[in-house]
């Protein structure tokens, strides 16, 4: 008498396949601000800084610089070189937020594509 397998290397195969192809991963991307929505910065970006850079203890007067405390913020980062507004996707303050930047753990893609329409928008002291 012969034994028979449990297990077929077909239906083993089968069976692996069915595994890799049901699974089904949901990347949840945040809402990229529209371009054309006005950006404030007193609104807008400095609530930005407080909630990701100086709220949590990092960027605040007399921390690692930027200060990005309100009232020094917005002069440190335009006479300190952070702002393009020729090449606003080129800027510091951006590039350390975006996809692979250093400080993109403290914030989020919603939050970098604000910071870049107000550069795009002039970077208005508004």
């Amino acid at each position: 008498m012969r034994k028979r397998k449990l297990f077929q290397p077909w239906v083993v195969l089968l069976i692996g396949l069915v595994a890799l192809f049901s699974c089904e991963y949901e990347k949840i991307i945040p809402d990229i601000p529209d371009p054309g929505t006005p950006v404030s910065y007193a609104n807008d970006i400095q609530a930005i800084w407080n909630k990701s850079c100086t709220g949590v203890g990092c960027h605040g007067s007399g921390q690692k610089p930027p200060d990005l405390t309100t009232g020094n913020s917005y002069n440190i980062l335009m006479n300190g070189g952070y702002v393009d507004t020729l090449q606003p996707a080129q800027s510091l303050i951006y590039t350390v937020m975006a996809t692979g930047g250093e400080m993109v753990m403290y914030t989020n893609a919603k939050d970098a594509g604000t910071v870049l329409n107000w550069i795009r928008q002039g970077a208005k002291d508004n």
